[in-house]
């Protein structure tokens, strides 16, 4: 995956443009958002166009800014505030209607959705803003996960809520739990066979196809 000088529109552009021979790139990560700006922002369009063009998914990040107080004591910041962080970006390009806008691109939330499985129903009942569908739509459909959370409970509940072939392996290795315990998690679940293959390998091999993009260099002389 490679990062992008996010949130400065025409860099992305430019790096995009670097990066389009380069077979080794799979996919992009892009940090959430911040105080100032965030993913839906209209200067971010172009940027997106390109990236759906390209047909790479990307992966949210958390920014990494410095928290609010609130989240600073006892590790509220790394406990909550990153999968609330990377759940908020997935809703603002959900409801904005970018995700409509751009019908060919894969978004792909870590820590197991951060609290999006969890919140579906409470969420299709406050509206769907700009987008198309309710947030159901995209959360089956549009959005991808990994299975880092280490909690079989959380996992059966995203199995149930988006399919097993919207979540992939994923760990928070090295700050969180080991490489092994995400496979241990996923032999020890509570879910068939099939569900387990598409976590293990099935999901991730479909998403994160190993391709040399094209035609990503619009005004920049691509």
């Amino acid at each position: 995956m490679a990062s992008l000088p996010v949130p400065f529109p025409g860099a992305c552009l430019t790096e995009l443009c670097r990066l389009a021979d380069d077979g080794l790139v799979a996919a992009l990560i892009m940090p959430a958002g911040t105080a100032t700006w965030t993913l839906d922002d209209q200067a971010f369009r172009p940027v997106w166009a390109a990236i759906a063009e390209a047909g790479l998914p990307v992966m949210l990040h958390p920014s990494l800014e410095p928290w609010p107080p609130a989240f600073r004591k006892w590790r509220l910041g790394a406990g909550i505030g990153v999968p609330v962080e990377t759940s908020l970006a997935a809703l603002h390009l959900i409801f904005s209607g970018t995700l409509d806008l751009f019908p060919e691109l894969d978004i792909i939330v870590p820590q197991l959705g951060g609290v999006l499985p969890y919140l579906t129903q409470r969420l299709i009942d406050r509206g769907r803003g700009d987008a198309r569908h309710d947030v159901a739509h995209y959360l089956t459909r549009r959005l991808y996960y990994d299975n880092n959370s280490y909690h079989p409970p959380a996992l059966r509940c995203a199995v149930d809520t988006v399919g097993a072939d919207r979540i992939m392996l994923g760990s928070d290795y090295p700050f969180r739990g080991s490489l092994a315990q995400c496979v241990q998690d996923i032999a020890d679940a509570d879910i068939d066979q099939r569900q387990r293959n598409a976590v293990l390998s099935g999901t991730a091999r479909s998403l994160l196809r190993n391709i040399a993009p094209r035609g990503i260099c619009p005004g920049l002389g691509g």
